[in-house]
């Protein structure tokens, strides 16, 4: 209910246009551990009309972690990710990672764990039904059910598991320095191979010391302070 509450007058402080307390209730919410796709996505609509594009798009980001496929929140993402300055293409992954991708998206981890749950127990009945079957007949469909949703169940399951890491720990994260180069390697003296601004989106490779090696939507990799890139 406080939740509930505290949501509603962000919701009525966004809609009289007061969007900085928006921001604020919702920051609030977020910082008691709530979140939700409709936090996120309305805290990135508030971050947007105040003109703060990286949290903007950092928001519209962690929305889209929680409703991969949902239209408005990749269009207003689509619409920050124009505002800023650098402007990288994305380099294409192999098909075979594209599908997965996408397949792992498709649902949430709660509902990729309840549709294991279900093809377990469709499998276990249909070994029961194999077993204890007096026709051929009986005991032929219970050996398609318990094979098929056996297959089901590890898919499903290892799905779930990667859908849970995904929502986890997406290693993506937001750059928020105004602007700051990204390095060869991890310290200051080492060359710079190009400048990025604020609001690129990179990969997280690996950590060193105050440095995160990472990886920009071309596929080019470098080296960036840890303090100036903020987790999906």
């Amino acid at each position: 209910q406080d939740y509930e509450a505290a949501f509603q007058r962000g919701n009525e402080a966004f809609t009289t246009e007061d969007y900085e307390k928006a921001a604020d209730v919702y920051e609030q919410i977020s910082g008691k551990g709530q979140t939700s796709f409709e936090l996120y996505y309305n805290l990135g609509n508030a971050y947007f009309r105040l003109n703060e594009i990286p949290k903007s798009i950092l928001n519209y980001e962690r929305a889209l972690q929680i409703k991969p496929h949902q239209k408005a929140a990749r269009y207003n993402l689509k619409l920050a990710n124009q505002r800023t300055i650098d402007q990288i293409s994305t380099a294409s992954p192999f098909f075979l990672i594209e599908w997965w991708m996408a397949w792992r998206g498709f649902f949430s981890s709660t509902l990729w764990s309840i549709l294991t749950i279900i093809s377990i127990f469709i499998g276990i009945s249909g070994g029961i039904a194999w077993l204890l079957g007096e026709s051929r007949k009986i005991k032929k469909i219970g050996v398609l059910l318990t094979v098929a949703c056996v297959g089901l169940g590890i898919l499903f399951g290892f799905t779930a598991w990667q859908r849970y890491a995904h929502e986890q720990n997406s290693n993506m994260a937001i750059l928020f320095a105004k602007e700051t180069a990204l390095k060869v390697g991890a310290d200051n003296a080492s060359p710079d191979i190009l400048t990025l601004h604020e609001g690129t989106k990179v990969e997280v490779l690996g950590k060193t010391g105050l440095w995160n090696k990472v990886r920009l939507p071309n596929g080019e990799q470098g080296c960036l302070p840890v303090e100036s890139l903020v987790g999906i």
